[in-house]
């Protein structure tokens, strides 16, 4: 039992005090420790508490960018196939409205970028009818097959290549005995005012039936570039992107090369197996220059890369033409064109788009089209004397870039067209023709 200090010896004290006082010392640095340890767990509090914060806002800021793009992914799905997707698609600010092509044709005046995408119901007035048509190709029965779409697969292909190619060559029949109409004329012209005027149009067409580039090989002003069978570009005609091919023209199925091969017209009374071409390299069979079903876009054969360009550039206005937008990409590029408020004009019987910036121009192409673009004519001015013909912008515009750029009787055919008269007043007289 300890001693109360009162009962301690003068000698006890002392040896008491000091142990009190190195225990107290001792207190008194434990004390030390414990708050400069709370100190340091405060800051380690702090910076917990600071990346949490952080980790929040970083957390909160990851939830709203996954949520946009959620968002964003879900308007483009639902876009693609004009209904809402999750709840989140919202349509375009604008309504489509009515409009004839007249009127449509004024909206056109002050564009300069502009994309005409044709379908099968272009091509209608000129004997080909619609694939989806109540007359449409694929209503005709062949044999193997179940149903129409399973017709115009690779995998169908795979196992009856001779019924394939019967309805090729039926379609190329087809098409062979058919002519541009009305409405492929008006666009071939638009195409035309568009190069002379310093604008770009953009041809692209679903179509596989050559009626587009017909027309445009002709064309004096386009001039496309001319190959031969063998040369590259082969069965590639400027001026129009065939994303599903062109059925005037097949390929080694095995690949063996890329090169196209124009379609021959085979002897009907040979067996259909017997009517299958074969390829000249390998002896492989050959196959329709065509996009099935089953198959990808690529840009060595659709010129999916330059066309998808196409869709993201500055196009200001659409003009789309007698297609449901039933493909892949037809419909993005539409879509793409719509979640802009870019001009887009829907010519069909039965509207393509039920909403964004469109203006519906009901009626048939072969109709519409000549009117939409009438006023878009190129300006040729002829010569009497001699009756060489040259358009007004490209005189006027070349003229004044190389005065040395024509020879001279053209140059003064340029210089009156620019000035409106004739030079001399008597030997030339230029007149201008629609």
């Amino acid at each position: 039992m300890k001693k109360s200090p009162d009962d301690m010896t003068a000698m006890e004290k002392e040896i008491w005090k000091e142990e009190v006082l190195r225990s107290v010392a001792e207190t008194r640095k434990k004390c030390q420790e414990t708050l400069e340890n709370s100190e340091k767990t405060r800051a380690k509090l702090r910076e917990t508490e600071k990346a949490s914060d952080e980790f929040e806002k970083k957390w909160q800021d990851f939830q709203d960018k996954f949520s946009e793009t959620l968002s964003a992914l879900a308007t483009n799905i639902g876009s693609s196939i004009g209904k809402s997707v999750g709840g989140v698609f919202k349509k375009p600010e604008y309504e489509p409205k009515k409009m004839s092509p007249e009127d449509a044709s004024e909206l056109l005046k002050d564009k300069r970028n502009i994309v005409i995408l044709t379908g099968a119901g272009l091509s209608a007035a000129s004997g080909i009818p619609t694939f989806r048509g109540n007359d449409g190709l694929w209503t005709k029965k062949y044999k193997y097959c179940e149903t129409p779409e399973e017709l115009a697969t690779l995998k169908f292909f795979k196992v009856h290549p001779e019924v394939k190619w019967q309805w090729t060559h039926d379609f190329y029949d087809l098409c062979k005995n058919a002519e541009p109409n009305a409405g492929h004329k008006a666009i071939v012209q638009f195409q035309e005012h568009c190069k002379l005027n310093g604008k770009q149009c953009h041809l692209v067409t679903q179509n596989i039936d050559d009626l587009h580039a017909r027309l445009i090989q002709e064309s004096k002003i386009l001039k496309p570039t001319v190959t031969s069978e063998g040369e590259p570009g082969f069965g590639f005609t400027d001026s129009v992107y065939e994303i599903h091919g062109n059925l005037s023209y097949s390929r080694c199925f095995q690949e063996c090369s890329k090169a196209l091969k124009p379609v021959q017209v085979p002897d009907k009374e040979l067996s259909l197996e017997d009517q299958i071409p074969k390829c000249e390299e390998c002896k492989s069979i050959m196959r329709p220059h065509v996009l099935w079903f089953d198959e990808c876009y690529t840009q060595e054969l659709h010129q999916a890369e330059t066309v998808q360009n196409i869709i993201t550039a500055d196009v200001d206005a659409l003009i789309i033409v007698g297609t449901a937008l039933a493909t892949n990409m037809a419909s993005r590029l539409v879509s793409n064109c719509l979640l802009k408020n870019i001009l887009t004009i829907d010519i069909n019987i039965d509207p393509a788009c039920d909403y964004g910036a469109v203006v519906e121009v009901e009626g048939k192409s072969e109709e519409t089209l000549p009117k939409l673009f009438s006023s878009f004519k190129p300006k040729i001015l002829k010569c009497e004397s001699n009756g060489k013909e040259v358009d007004k912008n490209i005189c006027s515009k070349a003229l004044k870039k190389n005065p040395k750029v024509y020879p001279t009787k053209l140059r003064k055919i340029a210089i009156a067209a620019k000035a409106g008269k004739t030079k001399s007043g008597k030997n030339k007289k230029v007149t201008s023709k629609a």
